[in-house]
C-alpha cells in the first residue's frame, strides 16, 4: 500500500504538484489523483519507479512510501 501523505509531502518538498507529476510520468492527471485517493488502484512498477526518478528520491524514500514495512 502506498503511503500517500509522504509521496504528497515529497511532491511539496520538490516543489511540484500532481499535475505536473501526472505529465512527468504520462499518465492522466484524473487517474494520479484517482491512485492518491486510493480508490482500489495501485501505482504499477514502472510508474512508480518513473516517480522516484521525476522527484529524485532515493532507493529508501521511494521504499518507505511505495512497501510497507
Amino acid at each position: 500500500m502506498v503511503r500517500v501523505e509522504k509521496l504528497k509531502n515529497e511532491i511539496r518538498k520538490r516543489n511540484t504538484n500532481l499535475e505536473k507529476l501526472a505529465e512527468a510520468i504520462d499518465i492522466d492527471t484524473s487517474t494520479l489523483y484517482r491512485k492518491m485517493r486510493r480508490n482500489g488502484e495501485t501505482f504499477s512498477i514502472g510508474e512508480a519507479e518513473r516517480i522516484k526518478q521525476h522527484l529524485k528520491l532515493s532507493k529508501k524514500e521511494a521504499m518507505n512510501i511505495f512497501f510497507d514495512d
